[in-house]
């Protein structure tokens, strides 16, 4: 077990601090030897990511810092936005004396970095690299892969694979991370619910709770555990669970009980955490399994309940509850969002030919229908087309699911509907299982072709399309992120996405 004491602590400057040193001691002890340590590193000031990093990214960054010099491992890690695209002023002051990870290489402000370790390239363009992790673990050790120790070629492995390939169990740590980068964590409950205190993590904070995650994850693995005892698993997320719910500040919602009652169902048994791939037709809802030399599926090790078991192993009971506490906080709040957005379809979606427009406890919902039959493929028959559109509250996560739960459940998946999150001045428009593909396509290239794509190699356009190698579309599609501002602003609302959707049902006849 990894013990943090006192005095590591106080030389630290503070208990997050002192944690993130320990999880890079131990990786910086399992670094090999014949390290490629690039000739730049001295000049090197800081970390840079984007905004809201994923996990490949918080990986490389704990990798790439593990294998320098002690003396290297306070770099600091700073979560940078883009406000220009080729002109950026932060980003030119401070990007010549930074290592950059997994940023854009597309896009850099017209600011070069003194290392980058970035996979993206331009859409159509084949990578040179799967991942962010990729890149460090091939530049840094010379050996690549197979100059790491087990543990931590196994969690490369999987995250490499998933940063490459998608299709995440949504318990597996990457898709968790996600809801902690929105969520705004309850400090202190007020008399009322706007005395309460909230605020979300810092980027110092997020890099520290990863870091012991990874950390335990690894520290596990190189003690020979297989997390194969399903009993030991269950029984280590329940109790982790049950200490959670017994002191959260968030037990006084009203929602609380329902919210817990779905939690523990959708935890009860974590089933299907395979490593995937996308098959051949490219369909990111059919992947086939991948296998190991004795054609076995390879399971996925970083969902949350082998994490409530190794962060215990490695950490101890108290600091390891501490670490789950964030883990489930965000998992809270998320499905409080989801049931409130709930609540709110149920309630004012009561029948298709009821268009509206109102304020809403989640935000400005809006919902249109299309008389124009589709068929389902089910038992339901055909669909008329819904729209939905929704400005969420600030205190709204991760709306996209609960909306297309809704479509999928009410309307048989039949439709689409429109995030505009004011917030970040972001919008993105996803669509229904049930929603033509072709058509999707054909009001894809329309808002591309109305305002614009990201992507272009002159000035960007608003939109950016998701394509894989097959060159099948996403479905969604983006305007914007938190971490690329320079993206110019849709006009998009529901009456145009509305206008785009009659032109492709009915032409010229509108």
């Amino acid at each position: 077990m990894l013990k943090i004491t006192k005095n590591e602590i106080f030389s630290a400057g503070g208990f997050l601090s002192a944690l993130s040193s320990k999880s890079l001691e131990y990786i910086a002890s399992l670094m090999p030897k014949n390290l490629r340590i690039p000739k730049a590193i001295n000049q090197v000031k800081r970390i840079i990511t984007h905004a809201n990093p994923h996990l490949d990214e918080y990986f490389a960054i704990l990798l790439f810092k593990a294998a320098l010099q002690k003396e290297f491992h306070s770099l600091p890690m700073e979560e940078e936005v883009l406000y220009s695209y080729n002109s950026d002023t932060l980003a030119q002051q401070i990007w010549p004396t930074s290592a950059l990870f997994g940023f854009g290489a597309t896009r850099t402000g017209g600011a070069k970095p003194l290392l980058v370790y970035d996979e993206h390239r331009l859409n159509n363009q084949k990578r040179k690299y799967s991942s962010c992790s990729d890149i460090v673990v091939k530049s840094l050790f010379s050996n690549g892969l197979f100059s790491l120790p087990p543990g931590l070629q196994k969690l490369f492995g999987e995250i490499d694979h998933i940063d490459a390939n998608a299709g995440a169990h949504p318990l597996h740590l990457g898709n968790l991370i996600k809801e902690w980068h929105d969520a705004e964590f309850l400090l202190v409950r007020g008399n009322t619910p706007k005395d309460d205190v909230k605020n979300s993590l810092d980027p110092s904070w997020k890099q520290a709770i990863m870091e012991a995650i990874i950390t335990a994850m690894v520290y596990s693995l190189q003690n020979n555990r297989d997390y194969k005892d399903t009993k030991s698993l269950q029984k280590a997320m329940a109790d982790s669970l049950e200490h959670y719910c017994q002191h959260t500040l968030l037990r006084f919602d009203p929602l609380f009980p329902s919210v817990m009652k779905d939690i523990r169902k959708f935890t009860s048994s974590i089933s299907g955490a395979f490593l995937k791939q996308k098959n051949a037709s490219g369909d990111s809802q059919n992947k086939d399994f991948v296998l190991d030399k004795q054609n076995r599926k390879i399971p996925q090790r970083m969902t949350i309940d082998k994490i409530a078991l190794a962060v215990v192993e490695c950490w101890g009971p108290i600091l390891g509850q501490i670490i789950m506490t964030h883990i489930w906080e965000a998992k809270v709040l998320t499905q409080l969002s989801f049931e409130r957005i709930k609540l709110e379809l149920d309630h004012h979606i009561v029948q298709e030919t009821h268009d509206f427009d109102e304020h809403t406890s989640i935000g400005r919902l809006s919902f249109r229908c299309f008389f124009q039959q589709m068929p389902t493929g089910s038992r339901q028959g055909m669909k008329n087309i819904w729209l939905l559109s929704l400005e969420p509250n600030t205190n709204i996560i991760a709306p996209n699911k609960a909306l297309l739960n809704f479509l999928k459940n009410q309307n048989n998946g039949v439709g689409l509907f429109l995030i505009a999150n004011k917030q970040h001045g972001t919008h993105a428009i996803f669509k229904g299982h049930g929603f033509p593909y072709e058509r999707w396509k054909r009001i894809v290239d329309r808002l591309q072709q109305a305002e614009g794509d990201v992507d272009s190699p002159c000035l960007p356009g608003c939109w950016h399309k998701v394509t894989d190698e097959q060159g099948i579309y996403a479905e969604y599609i983006l305007n914007g992120n938190k971490a690329h501002q320079y993206v110019p602003k849709s006009r998009i609302d529901v009456d145009t996405l509305g206008e785009i959707i009659k032109q492709d049902l009915y032409g010229n006849k509108i």
